[in-house]
């Protein structure tokens, strides 16, 4: 990741304001790497009914990866940033891709009910 995208410091992670400015300039970004290289790890624990939650989503393409791998029990993405929310909102309408939703919650105080998703996956967010 080049030096411009980075907060000054560790603490701007927590900026709201900070994942609007980056989300609003970036189209796509993977944390760490993207579904390929960890599919082998999820795939057997997916299945058709399954109801996922993605935290932190940012502008991954994770939920739609899910949907290829035919989970239609619900995917559901959540992030911070309403920037990063609309613009994903927007990527998935021009796809004509249903069956994401995506919303913008903390995932310290999270909208849901308990026990409302199978399967949670964070990949980067709780660095």
């Amino acid at each position: 990741m080049a030096d411009d995208v980075a907060p000054c410091t560790a603490s701007g992670y927590l900026d709201p304001s900070y994942w609007d400015e980056r989300f609003g300039k970036e189209e796509h970004y993977e944390w760490f790497k993207d579904y390929s290289h960890f599919r082998h790890l999820l795939a057997p624990l997916l299945s058709p009914s399954l109801s996922v939650l993605e935290v932190g989503c940012g502008n991954s393409r994770l939920g739609e990866e899910l949907l290829r791998e035919g989970v239609t029990g619900g995917v559901t993405c959540i992030d911070l940033s309403p920037v990063a929310v609309q613009r994903m909102r927007d990527r998935l309408a021009e796809q004509g891709t249903s069956g994401v939703d995506v919303v913008v919650a903390d995932m310290l105080d999270l909208p849901f009910e308990s026990d409302s998703f199978d399967l949670v996956i964070e990949k980067g967010t709780m660095w």
